[in-house]
């Protein structure tokens, strides 16, 4: 009986380790997936490590791991820029009410934007933070920045609070300095703001008069930075006094007051008793604008050769003469240009402006503006210019004078900055400093204003189905396509995040926008881009939503942020009732 027994434990025992060891192998798997998945968290690979996490998820729903899977899933959410990443976020903290990863969630969410630069949403995050259960690094750098939050939404007093809490901090209490003296200057507090600059070494050791001046003059208002100047000049000493003189001159120079600029940039002694060429140019430009041509060229003379782009024209446009710096720009010997027109420079698509320059400057007017040149061998360049007749002393009209800045290196990094990457689509930079001019402007002179929205439905499952490569080609097909329908004057399109696209639209009071976007639909539909992953369609779609507000009907002056959520809204909208549809909504 006792052999019988044992046989039957022995038997029952058996496939007992085996699932052991499968189990074990398992879970050891499932480590090694999460700590894949948190070494490209951290490597900000987060759409690989997106995937890492939903695999561990998907196999242990029910763990202590699920709570960390799904913490991570929505930071790599919230960083991809998923719609409905934030509430990704809550779900997580209400699913998982023990994790000691909640308070954490909030404070990576509130830190992460702010450092993306969207302080609103980092502000409404920190609102949700437990301070008394962070460390003091931690509660120290969540008051600094969400004082910055509160400061750039211009709530001074809110912003001044957290500030004060660091004025002494190692880290924070320079910036911390800084910003007070800023809202200190902003409520006319002019000797708290000098003391804080002054304290927290941010601003160069001079009085509180000349502070005022600079700040003024720096913040372009160049009138208020006159009367400052002037009440403090006869108390100066003599290294103020030319600072002073400076900014005065400097000042109606920029409010094109040229005769009251010349006797104070006269006065400037220059930075450390030299002047630069940027003195010369100001005196100069200042004396041609009075008309004072001698003296005018007398300083550009100083820097003309290699510093100043001019040309000399007789009054049939030939050029008689040019500058050093001209022959530079342009990468043609001097010999080659006297004696020809500037039609050899011009861009072809400039011919228009050149028409009104003509006819400005052939009334005897002044004529300033940019435009677009072409070098020697065919690349272009672009000059800011003023050009105006000069007279001989009978007052006989001699030619033109043109006097000119190269701005080209300007207007790439002006391109570079506000356009993606990827599609050349203007970017999300841009898309908010347009959105808020173009509504401002809107609501000022009681005009339409149209936000378009769209993104490309199950965007992710077409990543994961033909590749990120495929994904990109995608973007840019989508992106050629709004470029080509939206193309009105004074239409924007922009590449706002991952596949999510925006227009502002110039809309007229005829026009159906709801029609004219369904036929981008269509047409969008009828690239026939395969994707299996968008089921009914089997196609790449967009879904589009809309908000048209009529500023002549409506009183309240919305702001961006509610005109944002409007749009969002009702993309959300075309998604939950089916993809690949416009939802609009009108405010009248």
């Amino acid at each position: 009986m006792r052999n019988a027994v044992f046989i039957l434990f022995f038997f029952s025992s058996l496939p007992l380790a085996p699932l052991q060891a499968q189990l074990s192998a398992a879970f050891q798997e499932d480590d090694y997936s999460f700590n894949q998945g948190v070494d490209l968290y951290h490597e900000s690979q987060y759409a690989a490590a997106m995937q890492k996490f939903e695999a561990v998820l998907e196999r242990n729903p029910n763990t202590n791991k699920a709570a960390d899977c799904a913490y991570y899933i929505a930071n790599c959410a919230i960083r991809l820029d998923y719609m409905n990443a934030d509430q990704m976020m809550e779900d997580f903290v209400e699913n998982h009410p023990n994790s000691p990863k909640r308070n954490k969630a909030y404070l990576e969410v509130a830190n992460y934007y702010f450092d993306q630069g969207k302080y609103p949403q980092s502000q409404k995050w920190y609102a949700k933070v437990k301070g008394d259960q962070l460390s003091r690094t931690e509660r120290q750098q969540m008051i600094f920045n969400n004082s910055y939050n509160a400061f750039v939404a211009k709530r001074y007093d809110e912003a001044a609070k957290g500030f004060n809490q660091l004025i002494t901090h190692q880290k924070y209490g320079n910036d911390a300095k800084y910003y007070l003296g800023y809202i200190a200057y902003q409520q006319d507090r002019y000797d708290e703001a000098g003391a804080l600059f002054e304290s927290g070494n941010t601003q160069r050791n001079q009085n509180t008069a000349y502070f005022e001046a600079d700040m003024n003059f720096k913040q372009g208002n160049f009138e208020k930075a006159i009367t400052k100047a002037q009440e403090q000049l006869p108390n100066s000493n003599p290294k103020e006094r030319s600072q002073l003189n400076k900014i005065i001159g400097e000042s109606y120079f920029n409010l094109e007051q040229y005769d009251q600029a010349i006797p104070y940039l006269k006065e400037y002694k220059g930075l450390r008793g030299k002047w630069n060429n940027t003195d010369y140019y100001q005196l100069g430009f200042a004396y041609y604008h009075q008309k004072d041509y001698p003296k005018a060229i007398a300083e550009f003379n100083k820097i003309i050769d290699n510093h100043v782009i001019v040309s000399y024209a007789d009054c049939n446009g030939i050029i008689t003469d040019v500058s050093k710096a001209f022959c530079l720009i342009c990468g043609y010997e001097k010999s080659e240009l006297i004696g020809k027109s500037h039609d050899v420079m011009l861009d072809s698509n400039e011919t228009t402006l050149i028409n009104e320059l003509w006819k400005s400057i052939s009334l005897d007017n002044q004529w300033n503006g940019e435009f677009k040149n072409r070098k020697k061998d065919g690349s272009p360049f672009w000059i800011d210019g003023s050009i105006a007749p000069y007279y001989s002393f009978k007052g006989e009209r001699l030619g033109y004078i043109m006097v000119a800045k190269d701005i080209s290196d300007r207007k790439i990094v002006e391109k570079l900055s506000i356009t993606d990457a990827l599609t050349n689509l203007y970017n999300r930079r841009f898309f908010d400093e347009i959105f808020q001019k173009k509504l401002s402007y809107a609501i000022r002179e009681k005009n339409k204003f149209c936000l378009f929205m769209c993104d490309i439905d199950n965007f992710k499952n077409y990543n994961d189905m033909y590749g990120h490569q495929m994904g990109d080609k995608a973007l840019i097909t989508i992106s050629e396509k709004l470029k080509e329908y939206f193309k009105r004057a004074g239409d924007f399109v922009f590449r706002v995040g991952g596949e999510e696209f925006a227009a502002i639209l110039n809309i007229g009071n005829s026009d159906n926008i709801d029609s004219f976007i369904v036929k981008l639909l269509e047409n969008i539909k009828d690239l026939n881009i395969e994707h299996k992953g968008n089921p009914p369609f089997g196609v790449l779609t967009i879904s589009c939503g809309v908000v048209v507000a009529d500023f002549a009907q409506i009183s309240k002056p919305f702001s961006t942020d509610e005109i944002y959520k409007l749009v969002d809204d009702e993309l959300y909208k075309a998604k939950q009732n089916g993809k690949n549809r416009i939802s609009s909504f009108y405010v009248s």
